[in-house]
């Protein structure tokens, strides 16, 4: 038994010095476990400057919990020092950062506000909790009609039962190359090509990479007075700070009588922290969640990158959505008092290095304390922070969301939807996605002006499987976008 408990040693801790109040025996194993534990788990990530960015954005204003992450109060010091260039070199850091293909105007850009986005994304498709809808693969899942309003010439039952769908001109990144078609089967348009044993064995399996789209159809609403606005606004009024600040300074000064120095002075800094970012003012830049276009709607894709199996495609407000993925969010000002805070920040989280540092050395009641401590702040971010923030953002500013999900069997058609969609004519935002290619021109030709194939093409001589890729191709389309725009309710492009 002495092995595991050696009577007052492990209660006291490294020091060996009584507390004003006794402590009951502690079992070693567990004091050197709780002495090491926050040091080793609550370092802050190389993620810490994006994910906090994006939580400012949202908030419009810092927030510093009961006990930050080592390397937090550092980077919000950093922050309030490089301002615009701190932002713009965090948003675009993180592992959620995404490029933005705007579809009405043809530019492609990184994501200005990468973390907030992300955050607002995450609300939505975790709110949803539905399985994607299966797109069609193949004319004999829903003929397309042309008294349904697409003026395009689709192939007839006869050929699209014999078209295999290849890769066009080449996408960007995909490493797939055409193959000669197969009857009965529709393949994506960057599908993963099966090895040459499988791809000759009778009945051999064909892969297809799906590509998933989340269209997320953003509106305005009015800011009226519900439950969840109505917490919002009691924890962050006056009277809730204050008397939050007062009990955690008492219990500062009750740890410290029992004996647990490093967690008392952890606590007391962090309390210190909060409450002078509360009295600092991040302001909104002019233009934030307004429309300097004459058009309403806007259509922007978004992905990690152009080889992506995951997209999203932003709808809706132009404000709300230039606002997130274009514009700035937050403005920091350069005052005497942002110098003030940012020593005061930088301060603190040295001394939270050497109280965690002390907390690691002391061992005893400081460290199973000090555990304590980063389990409460881990429960009350998860309760009040996380996807939270995004849906306390959308409630101030009167955001409404609705998502929904869709699984295309290849980007080709699901590129033309959204072309189609928006009933846009510009095409070069495409460009890195699908290169620039006469039978991608023709396809696009097909699908916006609803040319037949021959008139389509421009007088080229294409092959068999050729012209089949482009009736295939541009039927898929026509008909992902008619589901598209009846889901979201509207005609246009259509």
């Amino acid at each position: 038994m002495a092995l595991f408990q050696s009577g007052s040693l492990s209660k006291l801790g490294s020091l060996n010095i009584a507390p004003f109040l006794d402590t009951p025996a502690l079992p070693n194993i567990l004091a050197e476990w709780a002495s090491i534990l926050p040091l080793v788990c609550h370092l802050a990530g190389y993620q810490r400057d994006y994910q906090s960015v994006g939580k400012i954005s949202l908030l419009g204003r810092l927030s510093i919990g009961l006990f930050p992450k080592l390397g937090t109060l550092e980077g919000a010091a950093g922050m309030l020092k490089r301002g615009p260039e701190y932002l713009d070199q965090a948003s675009g850091c993180g592992s959620h950062s995404h490029v933005v293909w705007d579809v009405l105007w043809g530019s492609v850009f990184p994501c200005a506000n990468g973390a907030a986005s992300a955050l607002v994304t995450a609300f939505g498709i975790e709110s949803r909790k539905q399985q994607p809808t299966m797109m069609p693969d193949s004319l004999a899942e829903r003929p397309p009609a042309p008294s349904e309003g697409v003026n395009s010439n689709p192939p007839t039952p006869d050929q699209s039962t014999h078209a295999v769908e290849q890769p066009g001109p080449r996408e960007s990144g995909a490493a797939v190359e055409p193959t000669d078609a197969e009857p009965g089967n529709v393949e994506s348009a960057n599908r993963t090509t099966p090895s040459a044993s499988t791809a000759n064995a009778p009945n051999a399996p064909h892969f297809r990479r799906y590509q998933t789209l989340h269209v997320l159809n953003f509106s305005r609403c009015s800011r009226e007075p519900t439950l969840s606005s109505a917490a919002d606004a009691l924890f962050s009024s006056v009277f809730v700070e204050i008397t939050t600040s007062l009990l955690i300074v008492a219990l500062s000064a009750v740890l410290c009588l029992f004996g647990a120095y490093g967690s008392s002075t952890i606590i007391f800094c962090s309390r210190v922290s909060h409450t002078a970012c509360r009295f600092f003012r991040l302001y909104r830049p002019s233009g934030y969640l307004e429309n300097n276009e004459a058009h309403e709607t806007s259509y922007m894709l978004l992905s990690s990158h152009q080889n992506a199996s995951t997209w999203y495609l932003y709808v809706g407000d132009r404000a709300v959505v230039d606002t997130l993925l274009n514009k700035t969010m937050i403005v920091v000002p350069m005052t005497n008092f942002t110098c003030w805070l940012r020593r005061l920040l930088l301060f603190n989280h040295y001394i939270q290095l050497l109280a965690m540092t002390f907390v690691a050395a002391q061992k005893g009641w400081d460290g199973i304390i000090l555990v304590s401590v980063m389990v409460l702040d881990f429960v009350s971010r998860w309760i009040f922070e996380g996807n939270n923030v995004a849906g306390q953002w959308m409630r101030v500013e009167g955001v409404k969301l609705d998502v929904k999900s869709y699984e295309f069997t290849g980007r080709t058609m699901m590129l033309g939807a959204i072309q189609l969609l928006s009933g846009s004519r510009i095409t070069s935002w495409m460009d890195g996605i699908i290169t620039p290619h006469p039978r991608r021109n023709a396809w696009l030709k097909k699908i916006s002006d609803g040319l037949d194939v021959d008139s389509a093409c421009g007088g080229n001589s294409w092959s068999c499987h050729d012209r089949q890729w482009i009736e295939l191709s541009s039927a898929l389309a026509i008909e992902s976008a008619k589901i598209l725009a009846i889901d979201l309710g509207t005609v246009q492009g259509v």
